[in-house]
């Protein structure tokens, strides 16, 4: 037990430096305020990429940081306020 524990450890923080971060999928799903099968969907067609280790899976924080930053831009810009001044 004690040599999968330290394999693991390894594994997690060699793909964690890789990737800027590692979450759950769950985790990723809640912040972007989404369901996990819509995250298993974006794993599915490539649009997000899993990491796994035997059971354990985890995906890019980094890529949940810029798919979070992408959707809240398209939000503000679908409801910015254009105002006009006059001179």
């Amino acid at each position: 037990m004690n040599n999968y524990k330290e394999e693991f450890n390894e594994w997690f923080f060699e793909t964690w430096e890789k990737t800027g971060g590692l979450i759950q999928p769950a985790t990723g799903a809640e912040l972007l305020g989404i369901t996990r099968q819509s995250i298993n969907g974006m794993i599915k067609f490539g649009r997000l990429k899993k990491y796994s280790y035997k059971n354990k899976t985890f995906i890019g924080l980094n890529d949940i940081a810029l798919l979070k930053m992408k959707k809240e831009n398209l939000y503000k810009r679908k409801n910015k306020k254009i105002t006009i001044q006059t001179g």
